[in-house]
């Protein structure tokens, strides 16, 4: 239902594998590639909840999805994620079209974050599923993630799984 693409028209979005980047982090790269469409980023955890790091980190990861047929597709995000304040951890998930008569359309995007209960270091385990219906063509998968500020976070990560139903 779909595969890698070589040469996508989206701007940097020409390779085969996932394209990571990240800012603010200490410990070198908080990216894990568990399968094909199936990452994560680990935070490290700020210094008000015993951590070294005091920085807001931020990663994006982007990779070229090529849909043979049409489908819809599931982007599950699973996280653990501050409860102190709403607003943190975000994450947002952006497909664009990069062909055909629609081509730089935003034909998807998803954005989750903390909802802020208070707890201080207290993490919040958090599932979220959404789902998008692609036709044939050539897309940009875009995922952008942000602590937002320094604090409140120790263990925190965004999960992300894209699948084919």
């Amino acid at each position: 239902m779909f595969g890698w693409v070589t040469d996508c028209c989206c701007e940097g979005c020409c390779s085969t594998d996932w394209d990571f980047s990240d800012d603010g982090f200490n410990d070198g790269d908080p990216w894990e590639e568990i399968a094909d469409w199936h990452i994560k980023i680990a935070f490290e955890d700020g210094v008000d909840c015993g951590g070294s790091n005091e920085n807001i980190q931020t990663g994006t990861a982007q990779k070229c999805l090529d849909v043979f047929e049409e489908a819809e597709y599931t982007i599950n995000l699973d996280g653990e994620i501050e409860a102190q304040n709403p607003g943190f951890e975000r994450i947002t998930v952006t497909i664009n079209r990069c062909d055909g008569d629609v081509a730089g359309e935003q034909v998807f995007t998803m954005t989750r974050q903390s909802t802020g209960t208070g707890g201080q270091c207290l993490m919040v385990a958090k599932h979220e599923s959404d789902s998008v219906t692609l036709e044939v063509g050539k897309y940009q998968v875009l995922i952008d993630v942000s602590t937002v500020d320094a604090g409140w976070h120790e263990g925190a990560f965004w999960e992300i799984q894209i699948s084919a139903d």
